[in-house]
């Protein structure tokens, strides 16, 4: 096997001699720079007795940098051509352990159950990066860390404050589960082929401020209150997500307990007022919820 070439041309003539030009439907942007991938290894901070379970592990140059700093790696990666390269490259990857298989249709605890914790590392493709975000989220506290390499503007979406346009869904819901950290921005001329976006680095260790009361009507609220954003509280979607556990009364009663005027926008709420807010409507409704599917993060 070729060893790990840290160039623009290595990465074209490898994709080459495998017979796979990246494909554009997995997002497949490879990351080469050695620089830039040794330099996430020490941002992650990953705790080295934890493995590694790596989204996305596309060539391996980040599974290369993560195994030479001493991690055990296991990779899942939904593309077989390349996941099966990296089980015939055993000569440079070792104990690496590889799994074919769609990071969103498994559970990732799974795949070490000999670990009650573990992390999770990968440049995660753009078009389902929310949605392994949410993914992850519902590991809850069984990941130790995390060192995700994601398009800029759903990086800057994880840490935004409330009261900008970046705010919603997504930064409520990951803020939650601890404090996201923007670690470093990285150009896109760092990725062959070269997207249309920068690219950020995000570490986090998921741990929640405090849990909810109810963590399912916690996740519809936040739901139904983006889903209209423009709109106040008191007219927001009471249905969103699978059906929410409220009436418009106690949404009200509910703002009222929680000290939140009805008149505000989701955008203007921080996580701890969400999390007031599901409290207080989890209070008023005393339990006697619709019984509906609950939604997924």
């Amino acid at each position: 096997m070729e060893p790990i070439l840290y160039s623009r041309f290595a990465v074209r003539r490898l994709l080459a001699k495998l017979g796979h030009p990246p494909r554009k439907a997995l997002g497949q942007h490879f990351l080469y720079s050695q620089p830039t991938l040794e330099r996430l290894v020490h941002l992650a901070q990953l705790p080295r007795d934890l493995p590694v379970i790596e989204i996305g592990p596309g060539l391996g140059h980040l599974t290369h940098a993560l195994l030479s700093a001493g991690y055990r790696v296991v990779a899942v990666e939904l593309d077989r051509v390349l996941a099966q390269h990296l089980v015939e490259s055993r000569d440079l990857f070792g104990e690496l352990s590889v799994h074919c298989a769609d990071a969103l249709a498994v559970s990732l605890g799974s795949l070490v159950p000999e670990s009650p914790r573990f992390c999770v590392a990968g440049n995660l493709p753009y078009y389902a990066s929310s949605k392994l975000l949410f993914h992850l989220l519902e590991e809850g506290e069984r990941i130790a860390r995390m060192g995700l390499m994601l398009q800029e503007e759903v990086a800057l979406r994880m840490v935004a404050p409330p009261g900008g346009k970046d705010y919603g869904r997504l930064s409520v819901m990951c803020q939650y589960w601890g404090e996201p950290k923007l670690a470093l921005r990285v150009s896109r001329r760092n990725f062959f082929p070269v997207p249309e976006v920068d690219s950020a680095f995000v570490v986090w260790t998921p741990e929640r401020r405090r849990p909810a009361k109810d963590e399912g009507a916690f996740r519809r609220l936040v739901a139904s209150a983006f889903a209209e954003r423009r709109k106040m509280l008191k007219s927001m979607p009471v249905s969103a997500g699978g059906g929410a556990a409220w009436t418009r009364e106690a949404l009200l009663s509910a703002c009222g307990a929680a000290g939140i005027e009805p008149t505000r926008r989701a955008e203007t709420l921080s996580v701890q007022e969400f999390l007031d807010l599901a409290d207080a409507l989890a209070t008023c409704t005393g339990g006697e919820r619709e019984r509906a599917p609950e939604s997924r993060l």
